[in-house]
């Protein structure tokens, strides 16, 4: 499907249909093996396979200037899925080049893949020397781990010609404005490391809880981490993650009518901005912005009005200091100036086939030992030892992670239009965990609870996407 002249999309793998250009449904074929096949919804290996390649075909696009690929999937340990492109300009095709090795555990990472036609930087490819392409190929490694598949719900790409303005059409007639009740969450009240640098998390994260779901971001930042540039903005490992909690999600270079589009349907969207508050500031000036000067951000706009004449999008900017803050009403011109490279991210809703392997929530049991405050800890009836380096290695070894707690009291009190949930609490990051692989809670905090009648509510959240919720009464 193209859509649009100025910028488009390629869905090849989607809602779990096999691609209209293959014959029939046997199987893919890569160098002459059955390495894939169709079963449940699902592209997976084929059994006793521990790798297999499925390359589409190539095919001709609109002219373009910038592309970036996606994908939908799940990976038990072990696993991982590696997606790659190879771009035609003028004639030349490029090499394959890689969005690198992606999964929810220890090991996804972009890379640095390039040649004398295009490059990719970390999650979009562009061209040398100002050449521009017209045609792509898209293939995807699967890679296995004792029997057990990656599953790929979903493949795609998208692309825009930076020197071309989308020439998108409106859909019928939409609603004269549209609000709708999503999530709030501001970035700049969580974890002390991650919160400020999490804002891509954090818009996957309400896009989700939206849909009913119930994640803390920082469940979600944990598992689209890039191990190579070292940060939690990599648009197309975002999106993956947010499909490894069972939903159809991709990348779409867009513009206002498309996201009019999308919200008129009743589905937020993310969007990438770059802005100042201030006129006077370094980037596009953006009035009321939450940020004073940011050269990347992503946020959510949840609704569109006009008042008196202009046009303003109503935007959840996890920049604001305060989940309460965090509702903007945004002007689409400056907007619309702000919005630098024309990404979105949308959720459409959850997979129409059961995946297992999902991240899941387990149910955690905490023992108080010797001293108030300390816990041994339980989780499906077996006693669960936590890495004394929990903390240090949540980003580089399996088996770390955030250790995060609330304590019983009212919810942040949020607009009108916002709905509730869990993350909208004030929530605690200071426990420690002992050499021995327990819990420690500040006593003080126990006790200050206990005395006043409150529960604490504890989650340990690890980076596979696993979360562990229990109580302290």
């Amino acid at each position: 499907m193209i859509w649009g002249k100025g910028h488009g999309i390629q869905k090849i793998l989607v809602n779990g249909k096999q691609p209209d250009h293959l014959p029939g449904e046997a199987g893919f074929f890569s160098e002459g093996r059955a390495d894939l096949v169709f079963q449940n919804g699902f592209l997976q290996l084929a059994p006793g396979k521990q790798e297999g390649v499925f390359t589409d075909a190539f095919r001709d696009t609109p002219d373009f200037t910038h592309l970036t690929c996606w994908w939908n999937g799940v990976t038990p340990a072990g696993t991982n899925i590696e997606v790659q492109a190879r771009v035609r300009s003028k004639g030349r095709v490029s090499h394959w080049l890689s969005w690198g090795p992606w999964c929810t555990g220890i090991g996804r990472a972009s890379v640095n893949s390039a040649d004398e036609i295009a490059a990719v930087d970390a999650d979009e490819l562009t061209f040398a020397q100002g050449n521009m392409g017209d045609g792509v190929q898209l293939r995807i490694i699967l890679r296995g781990r004792g029997g057990v598949s990656p599953l790929v719900f979903g493949l795609g790409c998208t692309f825009r010609d930076q020197n071309r303005p989308a020439d998108s059409v409106e859909a019928d007639p939409l609603p004269e404005q549209v609000l709708l009740p999503a999530p709030l969450y501001s970035q700049m009240v969580r974890e002390d490391d991650m919160g400020p640098v999490m804002c891509s998390a954090v818009t996957a994260t309400l896009l989700i809880n939206h849909q009913g779901l119930d994640l803390l971001p920082e469940q979600l930042a944990l598992v689209d981490y890039d191990m190579r540039y070292e940060g939690y903005g990599n648009w197309a490992f975002t999106m993956a993650a947010a499909s490894a909690f069972g939903y159809e999600t991709c990348l779409q270079y867009g513009d206002l009518a498309k996201i009019r589009s999308e919200l008129s349907q009743g589905r937020p969207v993310g969007m990438n901005v770059t802005y100042s508050n201030t006129p006077e500031g370094k980037y596009h000036y953006l009035e009321n912005g939450a940020a004073n000067n940011t050269p990347g951000h992503l946020m959510t706009v949840v609704g569109y009005e006009t008042v008196e004449g202009v046009e303003y999008f109503i935007a959840h900017d996890s920049a604001a200091i305060g989940d309460e803050n965090c509702c903007r009403r945004y002007r689409a011109d400056q907007l619309e100036r702000a919005w630098t490279k024309g990404m979105l991210y949308l959720l459409q809703g959850p997979y129409p086939y059961e995946a297992p392997y999902l991240p899941y929530e387990a149910e955690l049991i905490l023992r108080e030992r010797e001293q108030p405050g300390l816990f041994s800890l339980e989780t499906n009836g077996e006693a669960l030892i936590l890495r004394p380096d929990f903390y240090a290695v949540r980003l580089a070894e399996q088996g770390g992670g955030i250790v995060a707690y609330a304590v019983e009291e009212d919810v942040i009190p949020l607009p009108d239009h916002c709905r509730n949930t869990s993350a909208n609490r004030k929530f605690y990051y200071d426990a420690k965990v002992t050499v021995e692989g327990r819990l420690q809670l500040p006593p003080e905090q126990v006790a200050a609870a206990r005395q006043a009648g409150k529960h604490i509510t504890l989650y340990i959240m690890d980076n596979d996407g696993l979360c562990r919720k229990g109580t302290v009464g």
